[in-house]
């Protein structure tokens, strides 16, 4: 039997974020991954160039209605987007950016990836479905769909089998309730494919023991929290360091307070704060804020359309082609070429994180300008807005204290995390400055920006690049 991911994953997830009732997800699990030759595992899921195969899904979703009606069809849907999703963050160049340097580097594509199966799953079924309504004889059918859909039919005496007459209303209801299921998962399958991103970049290079808030070790002498509960027993629960559990307990504190809704924390602790959905979700349970099925989209709400999926893709390519680029051009140069040729090693050569931290500054400054450069992209200046970005990874590959010393905060509502090597970095340009500072990881943010300014006109250009990343990150979060 294969389990990829593990079925307590299928269940949290699809309970959690999509309001799936458990008990028929576990049959659901069951019906799809307990065949046991591995080569018939998921043959119904058929995914070609963003195409899930209708012929291969309608065989599929008549199954499953015929045993579990229109929530079997939401799970059924809901199983297979997340082996998809896992699919995407372990295999190709996407799934390495996720795996070596956190969900948040080849997000977009996996997200938009599936999406753009749920937009031809509509597409495909929304055709059958006019041409049953509209009484079309059986063969009429086969040479419309034949035109229409991806790889045709196969099997056309199956094919013939179920759209004949008398069994054509009981069609007609699975498959509007198959595109019901696909329009309610469009809302909720954003968060449950960041969670398998996050469990796989954490199953990567030995992560099982990083906290997800500060991105450091857990020790086994230090106190933690294990999150989420049902995750224990198979050995994917997140260590919480006891501090950090408490500093976030603080921020949903004084952002509820603000008038945040649960839905408008949680959005706030995956998206600025980087946490995993699950451990946001078990935060804001715990406190009565949030409930099964109320989760956000990550990137966009209250639009049919997340975002536009091709110049999303072509951001995501250009981003990756920059930064490329650059690393060629400067990977025999002093101070790029020794963070280029780390980037190679496990993370054990690493134990301080250097690298994936400064790959994590490098791809948030290069989102940063999204907002400026996307219009260039829409006009079709490609060439132009990949200079831009490759100006900018230049100028951070070209620093020796941005590459010595990334300059990587998490911030919250009042308070920001350095990372100990970011630390150790403000610690030297501050004694450049001749001005001495407490050696401490957290700061309030109005304390940190002060220091920062204070000491800006007393160092020397490189220094001040360094700072200019360091208060760009903190001010976004005012």
């Amino acid at each position: 039997m294969i389990n990829v991911p593990e079925w307590i994953v299928h269940l949290y997830t699809g309970e959690s974020f999509c309001n799936i009732h458990r008990g028929v997800y576990e049959e659901i699990n069951k019906f799809i991954d307990s065949i046991p030759e591995p080569e018939y595992h998921d043959a119904n899921r058929v995914i070609v160039e963003g195409h899930w195969v209708p012929e291969a899904l309608l065989h599929l979703a008549l199954a499953t209605y015929e045993g579990w009606g229109d929530i079997g069809l939401k799970a059924m849907l809901h199983h297979h987007l997340l082996d998809y999703s896992d699919t995407l963050v372990t295999t190709g160049p996407y799934g390495f950016l996720v795996r070596k340097y956190g969900p948040g580097y080849g997000i977009t594509y996996v997200i938009g990836s599936v999406h753009k199966v749920l937009d031809h799953v509509e597409s495909d079924f929304t055709t059958l479905l006019r041409l049953l309504k509209e009484g079309r004889d059986a063969y009429s059918i086969i040479q419309e769909v034949e035109k229409t859909w991806f790889g045709g039919i196969r099997h056309r005496e199956s094919f013939l089998s179920m759209v004949i007459k008398e069994k054509r209303k009981d069609l007609e209801r699975c498959i509007e309730d198959l595109l019901r299921a696909a329009r309610e998962l469009r809302e909720c399958i954003d968060v449950s494919a960041m969670e398998v991103s996050y469990l796989s970049w954490r199953e990567e290079e030995g992560r099982k023991d990083v906290c997800p808030l500060c991105k450091s070790p857990v020790s086994p002498l230090e106190l933690s929290t294990m999150m989420p509960r049902e995750y224990i027993q198979k050995g994917l629960a997140y260590k919480v360091h006891e501090k950090c559990f408490e500093y976030l307990k603080s921020v949903i504190e004084k952002t509820s307070k603000q008038g945040l809704s649960g839905v408008e924390i949680f959005r706030k602790l995956i998206v600025e704060h980087a946490l995993p959905p699950s451990v946001a979700f078990e935060m804001l349970k715990d406190r009565d804020l949030i409930k099964p099925g109320e989760v956000p989209r990550i990137f966009e709400s209250g639009s049919p359309q997340v975002y536009d999926r091709e110049l999303e893709e072509e951001w995501s390519r250009l981003i990756e082609d920059a930064v490329a680029q650059v690393e060629r051009i400067l990977e025999h140069t002093s101070p790029a070429a020794g963070i280029i040729s780390e980037k190679k090693l496990p993370i054990a050569v690493d134990p301080d994180g250097r690298v994936p931290s400064f790959y994590r500054v490098l791809y948030r400054v290069l989102g940063l300008s999204k907002h400026e450069l996307m219009p260039l992209l829409k006009e079709g200046k490609r060439d132009v807005v990949l200079n831009k970005l490759k100006e900018q990874a230049s100028k951070m590959f070209e620093n020796v204290w941005i590459v010595s010393f990334p300059p990587e905060a998490f911030v919250g509502v009042d308070k920001a995390r350095l990372t100990p090597t970011a630390l150790a970095g403000l610690v030297k340009i501050c004694e450049i400055a001749n001005v001495k500072i407490e050696s401490k990881l957290e700061w309030s943010k109005a304390e940190l920006i002060d220091l920062l300014t204070s000491i800006y006109g007393k160092v020397s250009y490189c220094e001040r690049e360094w700072i200019d990343l360091l208060k760009r990150q903190i001010e976004l979060q005012k």
